[in-house]
């Protein structure tokens, strides 16, 4: 946003702030990620204040599914029990698999442990590609830029 970047992928929950142009590149349910004998695991689809002062593995702040993560639990009225953050995804999902806590992951995820469905609300979290409104000055953003946006609209899964 200050000009430093030609572009970024950005992990998003929200809309954009009005001073950038994306093009969504993955738009995704995020579920439950629990080890077998995690008390829920057996309990279906989860509502979001089912997770409240359960253990939690999560990502990082600053990530698109831990702001989806917070902003729902925040929405339900508490602060998730984040007991362990590991930035990368598939140690998030090993580090549920051990029982080590419930994990809110994209529903991609392979060969994850057990998985349950999250509801009420249900999570999304986007992975979009971000530019500044102003045009780039650089030749290879412009053309990146402009295959972006052939690819859909904003707004739009691209993929």
């Amino acid at each position: 946003r200050d000009g430093r970047l030609d572009l970024a992928l950005i992990g998003w929950t929200g809309e954009a702030p009005p001073d950038l142009d994306t093009v969504v590149l993955v738009d995704e349910e995020l579920v439950a990620a629990v080890h077998p004998s995690h008390p829920l695991a057996d309990a279906g689809p989860l509502t979001v204040s089912m997770l409240r002062d359960l253990p939690m593995v999560s990502l990082p702040r600053g990530t698109g599914v831990r702001a989806a993560l917070d902003a729902a639990c925040a929405a339900a009225g508490f602060t998730p029990r984040i007991v362990f953050e590991a930035s990368a995804l598939p140690m998030v999902v090993e580090l549920a698999g051990r029982g080590l806590g419930l994990a809110v992951v994209p529903a991609s995820i392979p060969n994850g442990p057990g998985i349950l469905r999250l509801t009420d609300p249900q999570l999304r979290s986007r992975l979009e590609l971000a530019w500044p409104s102003a045009p780039a000055a650089n030749p290879a953003a412009r053309a990146l830029i402009e295959q972006a946006r052939a690819l859909g609209p904003p707004g739009r899964s691209a993929l």
